[in-house]
């Protein structure tokens, strides 16, 4: 959920609904229904007073997979960004997207709209078996992404170019504000499960705060920490 300037609540999530609520003018106002599939779920962003009373935009955002949105942030002219995984192939992308296709099973997805959710600004993969993404946006326009992963592609800064165990590691993105490269990505992890689930904040204009659960026993940490299924928080330089 975020708050826009005027007020406005805007949230995101997944729906199986061919009837859900959009508005004249959005987006897409018809599930992508995939006759094959046992499940039909496609992402939603809706927007509505703060009182919740009017449903001012709603869009449905998806293809013929499993479609889910997590977490939703907004630039300093009011788009609105949203972070979520999907199985589709057919996932929406802008033209000269850093990827256009489907990676692996799971992959993490990045999409802008508009204001009043009409026009899709731009859409990615991430190119991940990757999941649960939180998503911020920076004061220059670059957009961050942390989530939890299995296959990650990285870029030669990581912090940490290797898988590191378990089943997942956290992993931070930094997208270029176009969407059309990835300037930024590395895992983040330890030898158990390590997860990011909507635990991105920006601090100031050159740091993010990433938080989330660790079960590893060698989870990076500038304090020596080794406990089990421990909550984490690091602050990451952009």
């Amino acid at each position: 959920m975020a708050l826009t300037a005027d007020g406005s609540v805007c949230v995101v999530g997944l729906t199986s609904s061919s009837d859900f609520p959009t508005t004249d003018g959005a987006y897409d106002t018809t599930i992508n229904d995939n006759p094959e599939a046992w499940y039909m779920e496609d992402g939603f962003v809706a927007l509505l007073d703060l009182e919740l009373t009017t449903l001012k935009h709603s869009t449905y955002i998806g293809g013929i997979g499993l479609d889910m949105l997590f977490d939703v942030a907004l630039d300093a002219v009011g788009n609105i960004y949203v972070s979520g995984s999907t199985t589709s192939p057919d996932f929406p992308t802008s033209a000269s997207a850093y990827c256009s296709q489907l990676s692996h099973t799971f992959d993490s997805v990045l999409a802008v709209f508009n204001p009043t959710l009409s026009t899709l600004v731009g859409g990615t993969y991430l190119a991940s078996e990757s999941v649960v993404p939180s998503v911020s946006v920076l004061d220059d326009g670059r957009v961050i992404m942390a989530g939890m992963c299995s296959i990650l592609t990285i870029t030669d800064d990581a912090a940490d170019a290797t898988f590191s165990g378990g089943t997942m590691d956290a992993y931070v993105a930094v997208f270029s504000s176009n969407l059309r490269a990835l300037e930024y990505c590395t895992y983040f992890g330890g030898d158990d499960v390590d997860s990011v689930d909507h635990g991105l904040v920006r601090l100031d204009e050159d740091r993010v705060l990433v938080a989330g659960l660790t079960g590893s026993t060698n989870f990076p940490s500038t304090d020596g920490s080794t406990g089990r299924w421990d909550c984490f928080t690091s602050i990451w330089r952009t």
